[in-house]
Formats: C-alpha cells, sequence, structure tokens
C-alpha cells in the first residue's frame, strides 16, 4: 500500500553484500503469481529468512493483505519477524541458499548435521562457491566488516568500499575512533565469533599468556628464539591439560557408558535412535 505504482519490489537488510546479479530471478515473477514473498526457507517448519524477500505487492494488494496482516496481529503475539512470515504460507516459494550465504557456512566441512533447512544441504557447498548475497548476521556470528575488517568475507564488503567516495571517510573514522577498533580487534583475537564454546576456553588462556610474554620479550630485549621456544613449551603444556582435564575424561566416560549399554543388552537400540537423530554417523 505504500507503494501503489509498483508491482513487485526487493526488501533487503543492509548488512549484506551482493556477490552475483539476481534481475533474472526477480523479473521472472509473473503477473498472475499467487505468492506473498519470496525467500530463503528457515530450519523450522513455515518460516523464511527475513533478511532478504522478493515482495509481490499486486497480490499482496489484491488479497487486502495489509489488513489481514493486522487482524492477526490483534489476535496473536508476534516475537520477531520470522513469526510474521509464518502467517503467509501457504502463499510464500522459496529461493536459493545462494540469497542467504552466512560467513559462519565457511567453517563448515560436513553440512548433514548443520543446522540448515534440508533442502539445502545438496546445494550449499554450490551456494558457498557462488553467493549472490553474503549477510553478516550476528545471530548466525558474522561480525560487521565495518566494526572488524579481518573477520570472515569481511574483504568482499572492503573491496566493494574501496570502489566508492566512501573509502576514505571509512579510514578517517578508524583512525578517529582507534579505541573502538582496538577493542574490536582484542575481542575477536580472544574471543572469536566463529570459533566453538570449547575452543576458547582452552586456547584463550594460551594466547593471553603469549602475548602477554611477547611484551615482556620485547621490553627486556630478550631475543626472539628464546620466545618461541618458551612459547612452544607452553603450548605443549596447555595441550597435554586439554587432554588430561577434557578429552581423555570424556573418552573414558564414553567408554563406561557404552559398557554398560552393553550389559543392559541397550546398546543397539540406543544406537538405532542416535542414528536417527543425526548424533551419530552409520560408521
Amino acid at each position: 500500500d505504500l507503494f501503489p505504482k509498483y508491482s513487485k519490489m526487493v526488501w533487503s537488510d543492509v548488512d549484506v553484500i551482493f556477490c552475483n546479479e539476481f534481475s533474472a530471478d526477480f523479473l521472472s515473477i509473473k503477473e498472475n503469481d499467487e505468492n506473498y514473498f519470496y525467500g530463503v526457507l528457515e530450519v523450522e517448519k513455515h518460516h523464511m529468512m527475513e533478511g532478504f524477500l522478493f515482495c509481490n505487492l499486486d497480490y499482496q494488494r489484491k488479497k487486502n493483505f495489509t489488513l489481514r496482516i493486522h487482524d492477526l496481529l490483534k489476535g496473536n503475539e508476534a516475537k520477531g519477524e520470522l513469526d510474521f512470515t509464518k502467517w503467509c504460507w501457504p502463499n510464500m516459494k522459496a529461493l536459493g541458499i545462494e540469497y542467504c550465504v552466512f560467513p559462519y557456512y565457511y567453517t563448515i566441512k560436513d553440512f548433514s548435521n548443520a543446522y540448515l533447512n534440508e533442502n539445502y544441504k545438496k546445494t550449499i557447498l554450490e551456494a558457498r562457491e557462488n553467493p549472490i548475497i553474503i549477510h553478516y548476521d550476528a545471530w548466525w556470528g558474522a561480525v560487521k566488516p565495518w566494526d572488524y575488517p579481518f573477520g570472515l568475507k569481511a574483504d568482499l564488503w572492503l573491496n566493494a568500499l574501496a570502489k566508492t567516495p566512501f573509502m576514505s571517510d571509512y579510514t578517517k573514522r578508524m583512525h578517529t575512533n582507534e579505541s573502538f577498533y582496538a577493542t574490536k580487534m582484542a575481542e575477536q583475537h580472544y574471543f572469536s565469533s566463529v570459533k566453538s564454546s570449547k575452543e576458547i576456553l582452552f586456547k584463550t588462556p594460551y594466547l593471553f599468556f603469549k602475548s602477554y610474554l611477547f611484551v615482556v620479550f620485547k621490553e627486556r630485549k630478550i631475543h626472539l628464539r628464546i620466545f618461541a621456544l618458551i612459547c612452544g613449551l607452553v603450548k605443549k603444556f596447555f595441550n597435554k591439560l586439554i587432554y588430561f582435564g577434557f578429552l581423555m575424561p570424556k573418552a573414558l566416560a564414553k567408554r563406561v557408558v557404552s559398557k554398560i549399554l552393553r550389559v543392559l543388552g541397550l546398546h543397539g537400540i540406543v544406537k538405532k535412535i542416535l542414528i536417527q537423530l543425526k548424533l551419530l554417523k552409520k560408521d
């Protein structure tokens, strides 16, 4: 209703970078199309990612979409935009996962157990190679590239920025707001958003110690070879600590549980259940 002169339009979040052209998909929406929106499917049933949508304004006006949604809002609680999209089913159509590729996806080797709609598990690798949109969504662990220019896929945003007149403004802002960027870089160095909690728990103390040791050696002008030797010994110590403090007890607990299940004759049943829940691989 806000755009009566237009038959369709694109809705997009601003924390994205467009990597490939998509006009063919947008223009292929026919005049008699009966979908309110086109978007990327969420894992939860009847939900769509709200970061990027093709909006069929003609069909929305035809069905008095605005009034109908207002009526639904009166009787239903909507906690977020995803709740809003489920009310539009079945008049929504899926776009490919290439329309919403999170930087986090580039850290995953095996998508079989990943939090991803089943429709996309066969196409995600191709989409990762040829994305249409990279979405720097904080909920998925992404850091905004304008806040931290060394994050995953931040180079794409920086390359795009470098082709505009605003690059000099950005670099000036980095100089005038140096403390903010220094804090952000330290935060990502020690508590990276792409690392697991386990990695942070065990590796961050070592990183702190290494940084502290480097400063001490630099101030006292001690040879860097000695620094490298001590760091190597400290790293071995932390690795042993991880093994004896976490990995070995975990492996021992697995063996004990497995033994008990075998004695009770439940090993096979539990194994089948875990495989069905995709918590265990068949091999």
